[in-house]
């Protein structure tokens, strides 16, 4: 009996997979063939990439940079950064640790922004960090 059970079982996942391939029933490659299901995987579209830690907050604060939303204040504080002053601090970062990591984020996408210092301020401010005029 148990036999029977595990055939039916076998049969019915064949069927499944001869409908998902648009086959015909009864013309499977092989009743229990596995390479089909890697076969499937290659066509499944891949899956968005899920950004963790300062990774997803640069993101945020990115989307909400293009929508505009631009602290008028953070943007004055970092506007006497020139480009060429990577390492540059504004006075008045109050945690450098923390700056330093805002920065070091922000510099895997730099050429990514139109006003990357603007970008390097929001994430610091979201991180906790605060800047003091």
């Amino acid at each position: 009996m148990i036999a029977a059970r595990k055939l039916h079982a076998l049969v019915k996942e064949t069927k499944k997979k001869e409908a998902r391939r648009g086959l015909p029933p009864g013309e499977a490659d092989e009743i229990g063939d596995d390479d089909d299901d890697e076969e499937e995987k290659k066509d499944l579209p891949k899956p968005a990439v899920v950004l963790k830690g300062d990774a997803a907050v640069v993101a945020k604060v990115t989307e909400k940079i293009k929508a505009g939303k631009v602290d008028d204040e953070l943007k004055k504080l970092v506007s006497e950064i020139k480009e060429s002053d990577e390492d540059e601090m504004p006075v008045a970062v109050e945690n450098e640790k923390l700056w330093a990591r805002a920065l070091r984020e922000v510099k895997k996408t730099w050429d990514d922004h139109a006003e990357p210092w603007v970008v390097v301020a929001h994430v610091y401010d979201e991180l906790g960090g605060s800047l003091t005029a």
